[in-house]
């Protein structure tokens, strides 16, 4: 019996790069009315944490092709998720103290927090790609730089860009508020890299897998799944 498969298709595809800004623009919106004294300052941290962790979910999504299992299709959005808010750590450790007003009143931005960082990580993701080396690094590295690219694109239209050692570079505030329409190119990026590494479907029908177990265990599962997910 062989492994039911699941796939972004077209539609669901265009849907969520649509869906991307708006949900960024959305939860800024309602940020911003959580900002009163009225509501406690982690309830804004929730909040913000949980828009990250939904628009890493949604981005990451695009990138999973017909060819990824479907009962792990689950398991990647749920990595993709984790990865997005747990970005946000570096604010306690620059400011090395658990406290929320001290992680989130800094004069000056976190180390993860600069736009350079994802940019480099999304090249050398490609580099790898494209020579075809490394198949499991290039791929978490992918996810990395993309999930980071998004989290950081959507604090800039708040908060404007971080260059790093480039600062002349980045705009520092959100120029005509386009910021949180430059998220969708990430994801649509990174399908675009992963499907041209994608076996073509002629050769995988010309010499189909044959599976001896008809229930396999779970050691097997997961070792099907490694062969396919890291292309």
């Amino acid at each position: 019996m062989g492994y039911k498969r699941a796939g972004i298709c077209s539609c669901t595809i265009v849907l969520i790069l649509i869906v991307l800004p708006a949900v960024t623009i959305i939860g800024d919106v309602i940020l911003r009315w959580l900002s009163g004294d009225d509501f406690p300052l982690i309830f804004r941290a929730c909040f913000d944490s949980s828009v990250h962790i939904c628009l890493g979910c949604l981005a990451w999504s695009v990138t999973l092709v017909q060819r990824t299992h479907a009962v792990h299709v689950r398991r990647e959005i749920l990595y993709a998720g984790i990865m997005s808010a747990l970005i946000d750590v570096d604010h306690f450790i620059k400011a090395r103290s658990l406290h929320l007003q001290d992680a989130l009143h800094m004069e000056s931005p976190p180390p993860m927090h600069d736009i350079v960082i994802p940019l480099v990580l999304f090249i050398i993701s490609m580099i790898l790609y494209c020579v075809n080396w490394y198949r499991n690094f290039r791929y978490r590295l992918l996810q990395f730089s993309v999930l980071h690219a998004v989290h950081l694109f959507r604090d800039a239209a708040r908060r404007g860009l971080n260059g790093g050692f480039v600062p002349s570079v980045f705009p520092p505030h959100s120029p005509f508020g386009m910021f949180p329409f430059f998220i969708p190119l990430f994801p649509l990026l990174a399908r675009y890299i992963v499907l041209l590494n994608e076996v073509p479907i002629e050769e995988r029908e010309r010499d189909p897998p044959t599976l001896v177990i008809t229930h396999p265990s779970e050691s097997d599962e997961e070792d099907e799944y490694e062969r396919t997910l890291f292309y």
